[in-house]
C-alpha cells in the first residue's frame, strides 16, 4: 500500500477528505495527492503522522498496517519483554514480568506527581 493510499484510508476512517486534510495542515492543493507518484518531505510526512497519531514508519512501510502510537508502544514493550525473558524458567519469567509491572507503576506514579 502506498503512502497516499494509507493516508486516504486514515482520512476516510476519520471522515475527512484529502482536501480538508491539506487545508488543516496548511498544505497546498493536491500536495498529498502528488504523493501517489512522488516522495513527500519528512517534515510534511511528520505533520500527517502527527495528525493521525501514527508514526512515520507506519506511513512509509509497505507491509505495515496502521497502528496508533500507543499500539506501537505496546508492541515494542512486548517484544522487549519476550526477548529479555526468553529461555528463562516459566516461574522466573512470571516473577520478572510482575516485578517490571510494579516498577513501571511506581515510576509512572512518581513522574505524574512530579509533573503536577
Amino acid at each position: 500500500m502506498s503512502i497516499y493510499e494509507k493516508i486516504r484510508l486514515l482520512a476516510k476512517e476519520k471522515k475527512i477528505s484529502i482536501a480538508e486534510l491539506e487545508r488543516t495542515l496548511n498544505f497546498g492543493n493536491s500536495t498529498i495527492r502528488k504523493w501517489e507518484h512522488q516522495s513527500p518531505s519528512v517534515d510534511r510526512l511528520q505533520k500527517v503522522a502527527d495528525y493521525f497519531n501514527v508514526s512515520i514508519s507506519t506511513l512509509i512501510n509497505e507491509n505495515n498496517i496502521h497502528y496508533s502510537k500507543e499500539q506501537e508502544c505496546i508492541e515494542e514493550l512486548s517484544q522487549f519483554i519476550l526477548l529479555k525473558t526468553h529461555g528463562l524458567a516459566e516461574e522466573t519469567q512470571a516473577y520478572l514480568i510482575e516485578d517490571f509491572k510494579d516498577y513501571l507503576e511506581f515510576k509512572s506514579d512518581k513522574v505524574r506527581s512530579e509533573e503536577k
